[in-house]
């Protein structure tokens, strides 16, 4: 009953096309996507050492990964409804039944890669948490959700960290999410020589929250195997890593997953799977041969928690470059109504937000939707956010 409930929700008009642009919308005859494309994969695949089937296989679990992401939040943000009028409420344990049902129908799905990590405002401030039959919490009133969870498919091993808000955010929620965001992404966008070592990538997702005095206790990244283990080495992005020699190579597969952790307050984390690949620069292989990461994971970022005046516009454009790569290979495996009329109206709705943005300081509360992300305006598809 329960696959036949998840399988007749239609998402993904109604959830991703509300996700993910933050200033300028892309306009309904822009171009393919340039960061992320397949084509970017079959330039690589020689130097990478792997064929394009091989690569294709990898990429799909994680599609299949994301689909079963935005068929959970479909459920999702219906039953926070229900619960706000009395319905049934959620607790942790419901998020890690519901999500762990909807991966279960996806194609060449096989089990959990690990056991859900679902924590609600303080949970979530503690990494490793797991909610039991006799200690989880509702998930009800005002906080942030953190869910880590992945599953083993038979093209490969997913890993994923999402946070949701819940209710309203407060400016500080905002900004610790969007710090961590920041890291994420400095780390996803990096150039770096072949042979630079794990702690040296561990420092750029941790700068932007050491800028602000921020530290979290746990390493940046961790190899993932290929239907194999989802912690497995030898490489790993950390402070410490097993061998000093060890440095990242082109087919490695690696999480980034920077966090913020408030003990008995909440927790943010922002995780995505990379992959190593050739990099092109400027200067080509003139000083020294370079890598950088592919992203691999496809499930949009959730926008409503962000503090835009904590963005540049370069980050502004990774993201929005990053999310119409995930509605574009995310559309053929969900349910849903088409998108070009809501990112025409989208669009109209951001044409003058970045000359306002000068305006706030950082860490204000927001006094206009489409830049610090107003909560009383997510229900509507003009402004930025999954849903609500």
């Amino acid at each position: 009953a329960l696959k036949d409930e998840l399988a007749g929700r239609k998402p993904f008009g109604e959830w991703t096309a509300r996700t993910t642009r933050i200033d300028e919308i892309v306009k309904a005859d822009t171009a393919e996507p340039t960061l992320y494309q397949g084509e970017q994969l079959r330039r690589r695949q020689l130097a990478i050492g792997t064929t394009m089937e091989e690569l294709e296989t990898i990429l799909q679990p994680m599609i299949e990964d994301g689909a079963a992401m935005c068929e959970f939040y479909a459920w999702f943000e219906a039953a926070l409804i229900s619960a706000q009028n009395g319905g049934e409420s959620i607790t942790e344990l419901t998020i890690d039944e519901r999500l762990s049902a909807a991966r279960a129908k996806r194609s060449g799905f096989v089990g959990l890669s690990f056991s859900t990590i679902a924590g609600f405002n303080a949970n979530g401030a503690m990494p490793h948490y797991r909610a039991t039959a006799e200690s989880h919490a509702a998930i009800a009133g005002d906080g942030l959700l953190l869910i880590d969870s992945g599953g083993q498919y038979l093209g490969g091993t997913t890993d994923i960290t999402r946070v949701w808000p819940i209710g309203s955010v407060s400016p500080a929620m905002q900004r610790d999410y969007t710090l961590v965001l920041k890291g994420t992404m400095q780390l996803s966008r990096a150039k770096f020589p072949r042979g630079t070592l794990g702690p040296m990538l561990d420092a750029l997702a941790r700068a932007p929250l050491w800028q602000q005095g921020i530290e979290f206790g746990h390493g940046t990244g961790h190899g993932v195997g290929y239907f194999l283990a989802v912690h497995e080495g030898p490489h790993s992005i950390s402070k410490t890593i097993p061998d000093a020699n060890m440095a990242m190579e082109p087919g490695m597969i690696t999480s980034i997953e920077p966090g913020v952790y408030r003990a008995g307050q909440w927790g943010v984390r922002i995780e995505n799977l990379v992959l190593t690949v050739p990099a092109h620069t400027p200067e080509g292989d003139t000083f020294a041969e370079f890598l950088e990461f592919e992203t691999l994971t496809m499930c949009p970022i959730d926008t409503r928690c962000i503090a835009r005046a904590l963005l540049r516009d370069d980050e502004v454009a990774w993201l929005n470059d990053y999310h119409a790569t995930v509605r574009q290979r995310l559309a053929p495996r969900v349910s849903g109504a088409a998108l070009p009329s809501i990112l025409i109206a989208q669009n109209k709705a951001f044409t003058a937000a970045r000359e306002r943005r000068a305006s706030f300081e950082i860490g204000q509360a927001s006094r206009h939707p489409t830049d610090g992300f107003d909560m009383r305006n997510f229900g509507d598809p003009r402004y930025i956010g999954w849903g609500g």
